[in-house]
């Protein structure tokens, strides 16, 4: 992929009160573009502005820049048999030992992998 054809994301990770029983902090695809200094810019005037908690929000979410190439996270919940997550470690006794995939525990874990996934592919530029 040369560079021209490269597009950005902006993904949020909300600060939620525990249990988050809703999958709020979920990542979320907030933002996207063709530039990665527009990505940065967003996420700066965001942070600048007066941020109003909603329901169950500890504080204001995190934001993170991926190539989009990386993690489109929409499409990781598309996956309607849930092959995208590592499901051996999950803490779910609903179906005799293996993950139902629809309990708290399921979810939870779920989430944590896909902020794992963001974190470890998110983009790091040096702004001078």
């Amino acid at each position: 992929m040369n560079e021209k054809d490269k597009r950005y994301i902006v993904v949020s990770i909300g600060d939620y009160y525990s249990p988050d029983l809703e999958g709020k902090g979920a990542p979320k695809v907030v933002y996207d573009s063709e530039s990665v200094e527009d990505c940065f810019e967003w996420i700066e005037d965001k942070e600048n502005n007066t941020y109003y908690l909603s329901h169950n929000e500890a504080g204001r979410p995190i934001y993170y820049v991926l190539e989009d190439y990386h993690l489109s996270v929409d499409d990781r919940y598309g996956y309607e048999d849930g092959s995208c997550y590592d499901w051996e470690d999950i803490d779910c006794n609903k179906l005799n030992g293996e993950a139902c995939g629809e309990c708290q525990a399921c979810i939870s874990a779920m989430i944590e992998q896909d902020i794992a996934l963001v974190k470890h592919n998110q983009v790091n530029i040096v702004r001078s």
